[in-house]
């Protein structure tokens, strides 16, 4: 059964009043790396903020954050054991602030790839998983002054991947 329902309404004559909408959008990033040998890890943080203000009547005021942190690491085991690099990395992606249900929310991202190289580093065989804890949308978010916007992406969730890299090199010429 599809139910249809029609209604009409009269639009409000347009103001004589300029509409204005003052956004503030503001960043703060922060990163620490450590290598210890044939060991690398790393931390990172980012907070954006989003404050809108209008003088119109039915305008709400926002005040949104969007915060991401997480931490990788990569080991390249020594050649007695085959010289395979194995990195992970695990971020996590809170939004807060918004009117919506829908884009209030926490979002766990668990990557990892094991790579082996050959021919004196010349081809690279990895294999890499991403988004192994299925919680990446492929639905984006965007609010700005005038709206509210909602993208649909396609994209693939939760996949494994092959890859071989060969690199090309040629000494220039005396």
């Amino acid at each position: 059964m599809v139910l249809l329902r029609w209604s009409s309404f009269m639009p409000s004559p347009p103001s004589p009043e300029l509409s204005t909408v003052n956004n503030i959008n503001t960043n703060l990033q922060l990163k620490l790396n450590y290598k210890y040998k044939l060991f690398t890890a790393g931390l990172l943080g980012r907070i954006d903020g989003r404050h809108s203000r209008s003088n119109r009547e039915d305008y709400q005021d926002l005040d949104a954050y969007e915060y991401k942190y997480g931490a990788n690491c990569t080991y390249t085991t020594p050649k007695t054991f085959g010289s395979f690099t194995i990195a992970t990395d695990y971020n996590i992606f809170v939004r807060r602030g918004y009117q919506s249900s829908e884009i209030n929310n926490t979002t766990n991202a668990w990557n990892a790839s094991i790579s082996k190289a050959f021919m004196k580093g010349s081809l690279v065989a990895k294999l890499s998983a991403y988004d192994i804890l299925h919680q990446v949308s492929n639905i984006g978010y965007s609010v700005n002054a005038q709206g509210y916007t909602e993208r649909r992406y396609n994209s693939i969730p939760r996949y494994v991947m092959f890859s071989l890299a060969y690199r090309f090199t040629k000494k220039p010429k005396k």
